[in-house]
């Protein structure tokens, strides 16, 4: 059923991977995968309504995919969860969330929002699907038998279905639906929290007080409150909360969500959904899981999967065929999407102005110093510790001399404008989310994952800087942001005759670059002057990674300087070729005296030739190294053939004086 819609009849063409369907489908056979042509559903603009999908054919391997839509029709086997809390809350809440159930394979939009599972000991009769609801807000939906969801293809006019991973989890029933039951609860909880923090506390009594009477134990109702916390940013009351709950089950006393004493603000129809909501977090299952509970109690308290039973891993014909993202330098030949870096030096030395200088050409798609930039890219910049005009200051050069950068394309969150003039400490959680959500804010703003810039590390967290225990939950943290696909750059101090970031040398064990940065001033040189020399350079080549000298003007520009060395190379260049220039006049002026000698036979011809054969036109590299006092192996190395002085001579001498030099 093809029907118009602006002028046209059929879905966008879109390809689908075939090999990722084929090598899916081949591997998990019981899994129901079929394949149809995308019809337009005119009341809901989108092609999410299939006609007749029982009957649609499944997918072959020689069936042509491209235009097409593929359908799952989920079974009790392999059923699926869809997060429809997306939808409703803070992406980072609504990850947080989803975070308690295991990785597995995805689909949906952008490749995700649903997560399929492969079930084991089911029962007899499994619940089938099931969709749990908060007034007309759907937040989780269990779909197994009887249900069909969009595996790839068009979704809407300008949106389409894709797939993330190839490997399904096996998961037991009862652990699954259970931890499905407990998301439910928590979402729930979240969603009708009031917006005033001055009623937290009774609508902490109505809530916690509906566990009770629902005979939810004391330690999950305790679990999943400490987790809403978080969702909240209010850790801050975890000990009062926990006394508060406890205080409940000890005497056996509680109120209830429909509490008039402690009202909630939510339709009377709204509460009941919430009572079945929390009811389904007792809900016992029958059959007993293979899965230890303990694990299953390490998810609901904030681990990210249970314990790994098995370790995976491939051929290496198998492992290059898989569908490995290649990383995209958003730096070419320095920084890589998806990856952490560090830019370190010692305080003053123009770390925070280099980094203006990198976020100022991604943000606009420009070079900087020898590097190309190949297209935009906005940044998130946490200022833990410049002065607020600072920022001010020192970016409208780059807009004297660039333009503004897109909207949104470049945030400052500055410590000055927080609540306190504090960014909590990035070692702890609310400060992890805080961040993780301000960039998935911006993301939604401009389609793409903005660039974390940390500056500096020291400002931004109180943790002990020789203790790799105190760093591991931030360095833990940046691992995830990159799993995430975002990319982070720290900035960091050098400690007294440090030869890299202060502290443990752990810091950098993740990182991908580490550039170190030191002032090399020039006497008479108004421009900022350092030395970058690269600590660790992980997946640049060796000519990628040489040391250079980096200079601004002030006035927006970047530029690679020339160094000391390269300085004090052409002035002996010079040296040695006024040297050579001088020993040649010498000679020639020698030789023709000696011609005359032997017309007039004062110098007999066999003592011509001896002397001929004896003599130096120009002086030797030992020479040259006792008139200029340099070793002569410094000499040889400025001689070699297109080496220093070659080039010199071709800049700064005419064609034919180039000075030749004995050996």
């Amino acid at each position: 059923m093809d029907i118009k819609q602006n002028g046209s009849t059929k879905a966008e063409p879109f390809h689908i991977d075939k090999n990722i369907i084929t090598e899916v489908i081949s591997k998990y056979k019981d899994l129901d995968i079929a394949v149809t042509d995308p019809e337009w559903d005119e009341k809901k603009q989108n092609y999410k309504k299939v006609y007749y999908w029982k009957d649609k054919p499944k997918v072959n391997g020689a069936a042509a995919l491209n235009s097409k839509q593929l359908i799952i029709r989920n079974t009790n086997e392999y059923p699926e969860v869809d997060w429809d809390i997306f939808k409703h809350l803070e992406p980072w809440q609504a990850q947080y969330i989803k975070d308690k159930l295991p990785k597995t394979f995805e689909f949906g939009r952008d490749g995700r929002g649903h997560s399929l599972y492969k079930v084991k000991n089911l029962p007899e009769n499994p619940e089938s699907t099931k969709s749990l609801e908060l007034g007309a807000r759907t937040l989780l939906e269990y779909r197994a038998a009887g249900s069909y969801s969009i595996f790839a293809g068009q979704l809407d006019k300008t949106s389409k279905a894709t797939t993330a991973g190839k490997e399904i989890t096996e998961i037991d029933y009862k652990y699954l639906k259970k931890l499905f039951n407990r998301v439910a609860a928590l979402a729930a909880l979240t969603l009708i929290t009031p917006g005033k923090k001055d009623v937290i506390n009774n609508f902490l009594l109505a809530a916690a007080g509906e566990f009770y009477q629902n005979k939810i134990s004391e330690k999950t109702t305790i679990k999943i409150f400490k987790s809403w916390l978080h969702l909240i940013s209010r850790t801050d009351r975890e000990n009062e909360t926990v006394k508060s709950i406890e205080g409940i089950y000890k005497s056996e006393r509680a109120s209830n969500i429909f509490s008039k004493n402690y009202p909630v603000p939510i339709s009377e129809a709204e509460k009941y959904q919430f009572r079945e909501i929390v009811k389904r977090v007792g809900l016992k299952y029958e059959d007993k899981p293979t899965e230890s509970m303990e694990a299953f109690e390490g998810m609901m308290n904030g681990s990210e999967e249970p314990q790994t039973k098995e370790l995976k891993g491939y051929c290496l014909n198998e492992y290059i065929k898989l569908p490995i993202k290649v990383p995209k330098f958003l730096i070419e030949r320095l920084f890589k999407e998806n990856s952490i870096n560090f830019i370190s030096g010692p305080k003053g030395n123009g770390k925070t102005e280099l980094i203006l200088g990198f976020c100022n050409a991604l943000v606009r798609g420009l070079n900087v110093l020898k590097y190309t930039c190949p297209e935009e890219y906005p940044i998130t910049l946490i200022d833990g510790e410049m002065d607020p005009y600072d920022m001010v200051e020192r970016n409208n050069l780059y807009i004297a001399e660039l333009g503004p950068p897109k909207k949104d394309y470049f945030h400052i969150i500055n410590y000055a404008q927080q609540l306190k003039q504090t960014i909590p400490d990035i070692k702890g959680n609310t400060g992890q989310q805080l961040i993780l959500n301000y960039a998935l804010k911006q993301e939604k703003l401009v389609g793409k994952k903005p660039i974390i810039v940390l500056d500096n590390l020291r400002s931004l967290s109180n943790y002990k800087e020789n203790e790799s225990d105190e760093w591991l939950p931030i360095g833990k943290w940046l691992v995830k942001m990159r799993g995430l696909g975002f990319t982070i750059i720290v900035v960091d101090h050098h400690g007294k005759e440090a030869k890299g970031p202060r502290g443990t040398s752990s810091k950098t064990d993740w990182a991908n670059v580490s550039l170190l940065v030191t002032s090399d001033k020039e006497k008479g040189n108004p421009n900022m002057r350092m030395s970058v020399k690269f600590d660790k350079a992980r997946g640049l080549k060796p000519d990628e990674t040489d040391d250079f000298i980096a200079e601004y003007d002030f006035q927006g520009t970047w530029f690679v300087g020339d160094s000391k060395q390269k300085q004090s190379d052409e002035e002996f260049c010079k040296q040695i070729y006024d040297r050579i220039t001088k020993q040649k006049a010498y000679s020639i002026k020698y030789l023709k005296s000696l011609d005359k000698d032997l017309v007039k036979g004062t110098v007999t011809k066999e003592a011509y030739e001896t002397i001929l054969k004896n003599h130096k036109q120009t002086p030797s590299q030992k020479d040259l190294a006792g008139q200029i006092g340099i070793a002569a192996g410094k000499v040889n190395r400025l001689m070699k053939k297109g080496g220093p002085y070659e080039q010199w001579c071709v800049l700064n001498s005419n064609k034919n004086t180039k000075g030749e030099v004995n050996e």
